[in-house]
């Protein structure tokens, strides 16, 4: 796992346990070592100026938000018709030179479902 996607699902475990979790639980989530989680903790704190913060009494780390508060690290947000136009103009360049774009869509890009044969 990359240190980007580390950092992301750092935060969706952190978003959905409402209670603080302990160091070992992250470093089997994260599937890295203490001093990675150590380190992503920091870059977290330091880059996106993230409220983590250790609970000594509950021997675990967790948001520290106040009512009605949230967090959100940064990313790329499109509406279904940005979306459209991203992913056509990348099907119109795939014809000019194919691959072109093919690295940065990756992500938005959704696997055709599988066929179902008619019974």
């Amino acid at each position: 796992m990359e240190r980007l996607q580390r950092i992301y699902r750092l935060h969706q475990i952190l978003v959905v346990h409402k209670r603080p979790l302990q160091h070992r639980v992250l470093c089997e989530k994260l599937e890295c070592s203490r001093s990675t989680v150590n380190r992503i903790i920091q870059e977290m704190r330091l880059y996106f100026i993230a409220p983590i913060e250790y609970d000594r009494s509950r021997n675990g780390y967790h948001y520290t938000l106040g009512d009605g508060q949230t967090f959100e690290l940064p990313g790329l947000w499109f509406s279904a018709t940005e979306l459209y136009a991203l992913l056509t103009t990348q099907q119109l360049l795939a014809h000019v030179q194919p691959g072109l774009l093919d690295t940065q869509l990756k992500p938005v890009k959704v696997a055709p479902a599988p066929r179902r044969g008619r019974g």
